[in-house]
């Protein structure tokens, strides 16, 4: 029996293309490459006002816009933060925790000049 070249590059391409899908198929899938984007490091902020209370673990400060409670650990100078004291307190928050990096004295308000 003779082929014409046609069904014979017909019947080649068929083969090579069932084979090439079949090994396509058993080829195992390439992990998806790692997080290009690390999680962004916390945002630094800084409030002032009056130390409200104060212990071990936590500083609440009051503002101007009320009260702000943060977690404390070695940022705190005990000398600085006592209830009554004017401070900044710079903090990231994670969430909605809010962590004091740094409490340092504030200066005193001055007072306000009277006009004559």
């Amino acid at each position: 029996m003779r082929t014409s070249p046609v069904t014979a590059l017909v019947a080649s391409l068929l083969l090579t293309g069932s084979a090439i899908g079949v090994s396509a198929a058993q080829a195992p899938k390439a992990a998806k490459p790692a997080a290009t984007h690390a999680a962004a490091p916390a945002k630094e902020h800084s409030a002032m006002g009056t130390v409200k209370s104060v212990d071990a673990t936590t500083l609440v400060l009051h503002t101007k816009k009320g009260d702000m409670s943060f977690n404390v650990g070695s940022a705190m100078h005990k000398e600085v933060a006592t209830t009554g004291a004017n401070v900044t307190v710079h903090y990231k928050t994670e969430g909605k925790t809010m962590t004091a990096t740094d409490v340092m004295a504030a200066p005193a308000a001055a007072p306000a000049k009277k006009k004559k």
